[in-house]
């Protein structure tokens, strides 16, 4: 069905783009988990029309994304449609109304109370979204900084020997090649793509995972996917891919 949205990117994982007050809830869940010792993050937030539909199509439904007969695996909303006015429908996440998170995912379930939280989507552990009513005073997103080394810092472009602590060192994330590595992994394994798995997930950007990156780019242009550079820098645009394909 021929229903794709403009191509236009949100960062999943920033949390600024969540509704209140589920995102200063989930910011009290991750401040309040770093306070104990534990490590607590949002994976994915906020997805644009287009996110969504790129992630159905990677959950089973490529060439069907707008078409509610086709199940996905797991199950994944159909995107949000264009009335001329707004946009309509779709799941949650595009309203910024659900976060899914990753880490001691415990935590938010042993405080979702506490959080004014709860997880209505059975069999999905990580989903979470607003309830009400929270026994803690929440912290209000921005005011406070969790005790996240990341907190704050943008993701910087991948070059060629790369390491984790050299990214961190020019101010980015200490921890963006072994996620890319990570996911990687993940999408060899689902899509069947051998060329795509970095052999290991040690932080350090050498040939195996510069190899995985050319072949991944490949991979999403035979998608049809607007991939113009075939070098194995990693930047904005190959790093939201690679989350669309591992959420």
């Amino acid at each position: 069905m021929g229903c794709r949205p403009p191509e236009v990117y949100w960062n999943p994982r920033d949390l600024a783009l969540l509704d209140e007050p589920l995102r200063s809830a989930m910011h009290t869940g991750i401040v309040r988990a770093a306070e104990a010792g534990h490590v607590l993050y949002l994976v994915s937030g906020a997805r644009s029309p287009f996110q969504q539909y790129m992630l159905r199509g990677a959950h089973g439904c490529r060439g069907r994304e707008c078409d509610s007969s086709c199940r996905c695996h797991p199950s994944t909303a159909l995107p949000a449609v264009w009335n001329g006015r707004e946009w309509v429908g779709g799941s949650k996440h595009q309203r910024g109304e659900a976060a899914d998170m990753g880490g001691a995912k415990w935590f938010l379930h042993e405080h979702q109370r506490d959080l004014g939280i709860h997880f209505p989507v059975s069999g999905e552990d990580w989903h979470a979204e607003w309830l009400g009513n929270p026994r803690w005073t929440l912290l209000p997103f921005g005011k406070t900084q969790p005790a996240d080394p990341n907190y704050g810092r943008p993701w910087k472009q991948i070059n060629d020997g790369d390491t984790d602590a050299r990214i961190y060192a020019r101010g980015g994330l200490n921890n963006q090649i072994a996620e890319m590595q990570l996911r990687y992994t993940a999408i060899s394994v689902a899509e069947r793509l051998p060329g795509v798995d970095p052999h290991g997930v040690d932080g350090i950007y050498g040939r195996e995972s510069q190899i995985a990156t050319n072949n991944f780019k490949k991979w999403l242009r035979s998608l049809g996917l607007p991939i113009t550079s075939f070098d194995s820098k990693v930047g904005p645009k190959t790093r939201d891919y690679y989350r669309f394909f591992t959420p």
